[in-house]
Formats: structure tokens, C-alpha cells, sequence
């Protein structure tokens, strides 16, 4: 009543498939890694970047506003000038003791976070 169909594998045909799609999706895996944009994390010096952001702001600020008082990071953060900071590994600057003062026609900005800390000052243009 039934007849018996006996099926036979070509290993070498299926292995040569598995050889072309693993080529196909390396190729495409490579050409991926070539288009996007290298993200270099070693180059970028995020207590730097926040440094000259925070000297930045308070000079628009000192230009503003014809004051010498110091105004802090929590302050500014607060005022919506600036977001607040964080370092390398995640954690907030320290908001309270970091700082802007103007002297004469330059800005001094403090920042400290974590284990960091820099004074750095600029002429008001």
C-alpha cells in the first residue's frame, strides 16, 4: 500500500551553502563596521569638555549680567544654563564647590569632580 522513499543528503552541497552564507554575512558585517562612525572614547576628555562648557556659559553669562558675584554649577543648573556634569565614570560634579566668579573683564570657573579639579580663566569678549 505505501512505497518506501528513501531520501539521501549531500553533505557537500550543504556544507558549501553554509560556506557561502557565513562569507555573505561576514561581508556584510564588514561593510557595516567600515560605514558607521568610530566612537573614540579614548580621545574624549569628558572633565575637559564640561570645563570649557562651564567657562563658556558664565562668559555669555558675565556679559549679560554686569555683576562680580560668584554664581555655582547648582546654580546655573538650576537657572537652566546648563545641564548638570558628570565624569568619566558616571557620577555628578560636585555642584555646591564648583564655580564661576568674574575679576575684572576675566572669568574664573572652578570645577571639581570626583578625583578632578581645574581653575581656569578666560577674558570676557
Amino acid at each position: 500500500m505505501y512505497d518506501e522513499v528513501e531520501y539521501t543528503i549531500n553533505w557537500g552541497d550543504k556544507f558549501k551553502k553554509g560556506i557561502i552564507v557565513a562569507f555573505v554575512l561576514f561581508a556584510i558585517i564588514f561593510v557595516i563596521l567600515l560605514i558607521k562612525p568610530k566612537n573614540n572614547l579614548k580621545n574624549t576628555n569628558y572633565f575637559e569638555d564640561n570645563i570649557n562648557t562651564m567657562l563658556n556659559v558664565a562668559k555669555n553669562y558675565y556679559k549679560e549680567q554686569d555683576v562680580q558675584e560668584k554664581i555655582t554649577l547648582k546654580e546655573m543648573v538650576n537657572k537652566k544654563m546648563l545641564l548638570q556634569f558628570v565624569d568619566e565614570n558616571g557620577r555628578y560634579c560636585d555642584t555646591n564647590n564648583s564655580y564661576a566668579i568674574r575679576r575684572n573683564n576675566k572669568v574664573e570657573v572652578f570645577l571639581k569632580c570626583s578625583n578632578q579639579e581645574k581653575t581656569t580663566e578666560s577674558n570676557i569678549i
